[in-house]
């Protein structure tokens, strides 16, 4: 499931870069990242593995949400 949001991500990633917008795509990057460890901090204890793969998807979502 999540390989299918990476290909759309990886395309508008390189949309972004081939368009100088890098700069926008570190930043959401980052952001990603970020909602990415919270996520982890929440989830893992919770669900141990299953937590870290919902936190996965929800986070590949998060990226394409830009």
């Amino acid at each position: 499931m999540t390989v299918s949001f990476l290909f759309v991500n990886g395309a508008a990633s390189v949309l972004l870069n081939a368009i100088d917008k890098e700069k926008a795509v570190t930043k959401i990057y980052i952001m990603a990242v970020i909602f990415n460890v919270c996520l982890n901090l929440v989830l893992i204890p919770m669900f141990s593995y299953d937590g870290e793969a919902i936190s996965t998807v929800l986070s590949v979502k998060y990226l394409l949400s830009f």
